[in-house]
């Protein structure tokens, strides 16, 4: 599957401008988080979340919002814990692999549109920002990344527990 990966990241890289450098965990030094905010909307759902990702352990936050008719905009409210869970070297390397493809500035292809927002946070503070939007879902269809939304399910499915 490596393989299959590799070739189709390349394939991509090719036809698709490359928006920014990916964050990365395996980069990650002590003291600095990733934070990533990500929506998503398609036919049958919307909903929001923020992960925090050190290099260990991801938390994640539910995002509830309301629409706002007179701003025309979502208006979100204060976040609500989901739950945490340790990461091993493969969810790593898979959630880097995903980091990769948002970087790659996709067109379209599935009526399901995630917006992604990254930052990296050095002593509390914002030290780098990206914002990728994905139309393409690419991320549920390639075998080696680890979609947000699985790691959100796993981690809401073992909070239950």
């Amino acid at each position: 599957m490596r393989f299959w990966l590799s070739a189709l990241l390349s394939v991509m890289l090719v036809n698709f401008a490359v928006a920014a450098e990916p964050l990365s965990l395996a980069e990650l030094q002590a003291g600095e988080q990733i934070e990533v905010n990500f929506s998503t909307t398609g036919c049958f759902h919307v909903y929001a979340a923020k992960f925090l990702f050190t290099h260990d352990k991801v938390t994640v936050f539910d995002l509830p919002r309301t629409w706002d008719k007179e701003r025309k905009q979502y208006i979100y409210a204060k976040p609500e814990l989901i739950g945490s869970m340790e990461l091993n070297d493969e969810m790593r390397q898979r959630l880097d692999r995903l980091f990769l493809l948002y970087t790659i500035e996709t067109h379209g292809g599935c009526s399901t549109t995630d917006s992604i927002t990254m930052n990296l946070i050095t002593g509390g503070a914002i030290v780098e920002s990206y914002e990728y939007t994905d139309s393409s879902c690419a991320a549920s269809r390639v075998d080696d990344v680890l979609p947000l939304n699985t790691l959100l399910y796993d981690i809401r499915k073992q909070s239950k527990k």
